[in-house]
């Protein structure tokens, strides 16, 4: 298998996601893609968008809809989705388990992350969450 190459595109796709803090869509990538390479075509910007889920560089959120957002892994971080406005939200990582427990079991965990969902602060009205 030979090694990925990094090319102007697959630059250009990873800045526009880097800089992004709203978590875009394929789509919305593309679009930001587009004003610094014209000629780059949406095949191009969702190829490079896998090779850097692959490579380990951005991370896809999946909405409840199936539909993908992109974020670079900067950091350990989990996400919130308002179920109201569709709003992702990063929030600091807490364990959910004990991955020393998992690790025990045989497993080797590369990852972990959580998606909370519920209702923003703005959908709200700005309350503090409360237990249905």
């Amino acid at each position: 298998m030979k090694p990925d190459r990094t090319t102007p595109q697959l630059e250009a796709v990873y800045r526009a996601v880097e800089m992004a803090r709203d978590h875009p869509s394929a789509r919305e990538v593309f679009e930001r893609v587009r004003q610094q390479m014209p000629r780059v075509s949406l095949g191009t910007v969702y190829r490079n968008l896998e090779k850097l889920s692959r490579q380990g560089r951005v991370r896809i959120v999946r909405l409840d809809s199936g539909a993908g957002l992109y974020d670079a892994v900067e950091h350990i971080h989990d996400h919130f989705i308002c179920d109201e406005c569709g709003t992702v939200v990063d929030i600091d990582a807490t364990a959910a388990a004990d991955l020393d427990d998992v690790r025990l079991a045989g497993y080797r965990v590369r990852r972990k992350t959580t998606t909370l969902y519920g209702s923003c602060r703005d959908c709200s009205g700005g309350a503090s969450a409360s237990p249905e």
